[in-house]
């Protein structure tokens, strides 16, 4: 039976990795949104003419509100795996969308959450649904790359900026990347607690030198990121690359990998007790309504 996987931010690092392991799959039909189609493009005419013919591009700015509910509402057919995996980091400032939003959160966040929303009707019974995490929000893990860990303050601060490390912005933007993917994880354990037949999901694909996570910083943190970091990560603890990651994170997808629903899983392939909140529950139905409240 033939499945549909839409997967975001597939033009490079993890999503990238990914989409090229899922091509060699025959019975995958791919729905790629992209901001750059030109960008898309390319990435589509790197496959064979046969994995062409199964790869469909999709005009979405994440940073854009209105830009998502229109991509959404251009989708009519079912949809099996959803990979929520594009996201941004600001590298020293606090920037905004024209939404009015903290960029991280509204994209990282937010612009998958209005997604969802928006497909619900198209996503299947038995789906895979899946977040990219990451370790920095979890403070223990974070201090090593100068994290302090996600700030599970109240969404209507998270979505304006407002961090208690307001005075350092190179701070508040690492605070920021790090509670959106605690948001994410959070996002994946709330939703597999209201289906019983979906699978949901948060997945974290270690440190990744080399890839554009890193393309806002100072032209010094941007050469070591690309070529200094991957020859030294080969060393360190939590490091990983797209590739083996995107493997592993394929076989999860496909259910070649039994995960429950709802649970953090590294790029090793073990699942492991994320960093919450103190009333996880209450928190997450919190940042649920104010996320419907905004679509």
């Amino acid at each position: 039976m033939k499945k549909t996987a839409l997967i975001t931010g597939a033009t490079s690092g993890l999503g990238l990795a990914l989409v090229k392991q899922l091509v060699r799959q025959n019975d995958i039909h791919f729905i790629l949104p992209v901001r750059d189609m030109e960008r898309g493009q390319r990435v589509t005419n790197s496959f064979s003419d046969a994995q062409k013919e199964r790869v469909s591009l999709l005009e979405m700015d994440l940073s854009s509100l209105a830009s998502v509910r229109t991509a959404a509402d251009s989708l009519d057919s079912p949809i099996d795996i959803v990979m929520c995996n594009a996201g941004v980091q600001s590298a020293t400032k606090t920037i905004y969308t024209q939404d009015k939003l903290e960029r991280t959160f509204a994209v990282n966040h937010l612009a998958h959450f209005v997604l969802l929303q928006k497909i619900e009707h198209l996503i299947t019974a038995e789906a895979i649904i899946g977040w990219v995490g990451s370790g920095t929000h979890h403070p223990e893990l974070a201090k090593t790359f100068g994290f302090t860990g996600a700030h599970y303050r109240d969404p209507e601060l998270l979505a304006k900026g407002m961090y208690e490390s307001d005075s350092n912005t190179r701070q508040s933007s690492r605070d920021a990347y790090a509670t959106s993917k605690g948001l994410n994880i959070l996002m994946a354990r709330y939703l597999s607690s209201r289906s019983s037949s979906r699978t949901y999901f948060s997945f974290d694909p270690g440190l990744m030198p080399g890839t554009g996570l890193i393309r806002e910083g100072s032209t010094g943190l941007r050469l070591a990121w690309k070529y200094y970091l991957p020859v030294v990560a080969k060393f360190m603890k939590g490091t990983s690359t797209p590739k083996r990651s995107a493997a592993m994170l394929a076989r999860i997808l496909l259910k070649d990998k039994n995960i429950a629903s709802g649970d953090y899983v590294e790029y090793t392939g073990h699942a492991r007790e994320p960093f919450k909140p103190q009333d996880e529950t209450s928190y997450c139905q919190r940042l649920y309504d104010y996320s419907a409240a905004l679509l």
